[in-house]
């Protein structure tokens, strides 16, 4: 009785994707509290979410992924080649380490993303889902793209939360050489990244030639 109202009023402020991800933290945590046998039965059973609307999606012209390069600043240009070379989602490409990259073979290793949470710093976390966990073989344009960035904004050497093993025990603090990072050398976070998408995004058409809403 006390869960249903907060998720609808929760609802009028967020979305209903970005409540389905703080509902998964609440449902954990009471999940938690049943195995640990601190309650009997979790609160959040029998609680309904708001259904999330689909969005239809489309692959980009190279001429659309060329100028939305070109309105971002030259630090995070790459990250227009990199998302439409791999498709990795935004947390994958802010959470890359140069040695998850092997120009070589042209592929990069996902086996992290960059989380952040209102109120706490940006950690290092796994990947969305187990089979986020893969190995991809990257464009030629992305690689390229990657390289160029890599030797105008070399990495600098950050001090990050790693969360990525499942085993809270083992999360410690530990350098990183992520690729992207703000003009201050330090992990992006979403409303850094929101000044620099926003602006760029704005006017940006679709195939059908009907200007694209900026989002994230």
């Amino acid at each position: 009785m006390h869960l249903r109202p907060w998720v609808k009023d929760r609802s009028e402020v967020l979305a209903p994707s970005t409540l389905t991800v703080v509902w998964g933290n609440v449902n954990s945590l009471f999940s938690a509290a049943v195995a640990d046998r601190i309650i009997g039965i979790s609160p959040c059973t029998g609680v309904t979410l708001p259904e999330v609307p689909h969005h239809k999606h489309y692959i980009p012209e190279d001429e659309q992924v060329h100028q939305l390069a070109e309105n971002m600043p030259g630090r995070y240009s790459a990250v227009a080649y990199l998302g439409a070379g791999t498709g990795f989602r935004g947390g994958e490409i802010m959470g890359l380490e140069v040695d998850a990259i092997d120009f070589d073979a042209s592929e990069i290793d996902v086996t992290q993303q960059l989380v952040c949470v209102a109120g706490q710093k940006p950690y290092l976390g796994p990947p969305k889902t187990r089979t986020s966990v893969r190995t991809v073989k990257a464009a030629t344009i992305a690689m390229a793209a990657l390289e160029r960035h890599l030797e105008d904004y070399p990495p600098v050497e950050v001090e990050i939360w790693d969360r990525t093993d499942p085993d809270k025990r083992k999360h410690h603090v530990r350098t990183a050489r992520l690729v992207f990072t703000s003009g201050w050398g330090r992990p992006l976070q979403r409303s850094s990244w929101a000044h620099v998408w926003v602006p760029a995004s704005s006017g940006y058409s679709s195939p059908s030639g009907t200007p694209r809403q900026p989002s994230r």
